[in-house]
């Protein structure tokens, strides 16, 4: 796998994606992790304001409906509640 081939410089982490966004000032609300594994990070690496989801997707295909209708309520949810705030 390519992770593995990559130094850790040249990872682009969780906390990486948190930093980045402080420097811009935005405030990150939820991460929706669509890789079909768990060794890349873990939640417990993320902020508790940060809400986590995972959906497992097969890389390389176009997702089901059922993968898609789950991704578009995670994100409507997201919005609909967070319209108030920053995130």
């Amino acid at each position: 796998a390519i992770n593995q081939r990559l130094t850790p410089m040249q990872k682009f982490t969780p906390k990486d994606l948190i930093a980045a966004m402080k420097t811009l000032n935005v405030e990150l609300g939820l991460i929706i992790d669509l890789t079909y594994t768990t060794r890349y990070y873990e939640v417990k690496d993320l902020p508790k304001s940060v809400q986590y989801k995972k959906l497992y997707t097969v890389g390389l295909e176009v997702p089901d409906n059922a993968t898609i209708l789950q991704f578009k309520k995670w994100v409507r949810k997201f919005v609909w509640e967070n319209a108030g705030n920053s995130k």
